[in-house]
Parts: structure tokens; C-alpha cells; sequence
């Protein structure tokens, strides 16, 4: 119904025949744990002209039917884990509001095959997209002031070909790019303001060719 403004935590853990559900443009808050061990959820369906703000952590863990997802650009705030282990999950938009792609966020969605990166975002964390084995194409949107890339951000990324680093990112953390083994090119911006390379950041990315690091 319309009045509902909130979803709050857990509301619908382990409602295991659950299938499709409606978000309501009224609603502004969805919890943490709202559908986690809903085996057979397959389409989650949020209105363009929808009032979302928030999706705590892990309110969508271990969806793994759902395929797609269309996120308002309502919203604002995306918490730890709230698609990890989204199995079928193969598209999905980050929204131009927001300002971080929080830790564990798509961790295991071995299905995503693309990411746009949008301008606003200024962190990525740690394990972000750890495992995403199909994921090829990351885009970083034009004047992105990204500033971190967190830890194991893009492990095991082993259909990635290619990455381009926006010039604002001063920090890399260890491993963020640790086998992914299809990698060729890897760019810096030519002023970038990288402060250092961390442990292990391109370890087992054998096919990667050649790489420019920035003065």
C-alpha cells in the first residue's frame, strides 16, 4: 500500500515461495535482511518515480534468481552487501546520486556482465565486485572524482580486458585486482594523483602487457 513509507529488517527473511515483488513510489527505506533466503524471488520491481533513499546492508543477500534490478536514481545510499551472492543478477544501474559502492556490495554476482560507474561516486570498497567472473566492461563516467578503490574490489574479475583509472584515485588496496587473468590494459590518467601500489594489486594477471606508472 501507498501509506507504507519503511520496509524494516528482515521483514520477509526466509519466505522461501516468495517470486516477484511491487515497490511502492512511497516507500523510502528498505531494511537490512529484508529478502535474504528468498530462494525463488525472480523480479523486484521499483517505479522510476519511485521515493527510494535507502537499501541497507544485505537487504537483497543471496537473491540468486533475480536477474536484473532498475535502481531509482532516488536513491542515495546502498549498504554493505545488499546484492552479494545475487548469483543470476546480469544488469544493473548504480544511480547518478550516489556517492559510494560500499564493501561486498556485488560480491559473488558471477553473472554481471557490465558496470557503469557514475559521476559522483568517490569510493569504491573493499571486495565491491570480488568474483564477478563475467563482469567485462567497467565504465567510469566523464569528471568521476572517484578517489579510492578499496581492497579485492575486482578479484577474480576474469573476463575483465580492459581498465582505464580516473586521475583523482589516490588509493589502490591490496589485491584489488588480483587474478584477473584476462586483463591486457590497465591505464593510468596521465595526471594521475596515485599516492601508491599496494601487496599484490596485479598478482596472477598474466596476459597484462604492459603498464605506465604515473610520475
Amino acid at each position: 500500500p501507498t501509506s507504507v513509507k519503511k520496509i524494516r529488517d528482515s521483514a520477509f527473511w526466509g519466505c522461501k515461495s516468495l517470486i516477484h515483488i511491487n515497490i511502492s513510489a512511497s516507500l523510502d527505506s528498505i531494511g537490512k535482511f529484508i529478502f535474504v533466503a528468498c530462494p525463488n524471488l525472480t523480479e523486484i520491481n521499483i517505479p522510476d518515480n519511485s521515493s527510494l533513499k535507502t537499501i541497507a546492508d544485505s537487504a537483497f543477500f543471496t537473491c540468486g534468481k533475480v536477474a536484473s534490478i532498475n535502481i531509482p536514481n532516488s536513491v542515495e545510499y546502498i549498504g554493505d552487501g545488499a546484492f552479494e551472492y545475487c548469483n543470476s543478477l546480469q544488469s544493473i544501474n548504480i544511480p547518478s546520486s550516489l556517492t559510494a559502492i560500499r564493501k561486498n556490495v556485488f560480491h559473488e554476482c558471477m553473472n554481471l556482465q557490465s558496470i557503469v560507474i557514475p559521476q559522483y561516486v568517490k569510493s569504491i570498497g573493499d571486495d565491491a565486485f570480488n568474483n564477478c567472473s563475467n563482469l567485462a566492461s567497467v565504465t567510469f563516467s566523464s569528471n568521476l572524482h572517484l578517489e579510492n578503490i578499496g581492497k579485492n574490489a575486482f578479484r577474480d574479475c576474469i573476463k575483465l580486458q580492459s581498465l582505464s583509472i580516473p586521475k583523482y584515485v589516490k588509493t589502490i588496496g591490496e589485491s584489488a585486482f588480483q587474478n584477473c587473468s584476462s586483463l591486457e590494459s590497465f591505464d593510468f590518467n596521465s595526471n594521475s594523483v596515485l599516492e601508491s601500489i599496494n601487496d599484490n594489486l596485479f598478482n596472477s594477471c598474466g596476459k597484462l602487457g604492459s603498464i605506465i606508472i604515473p610520475s
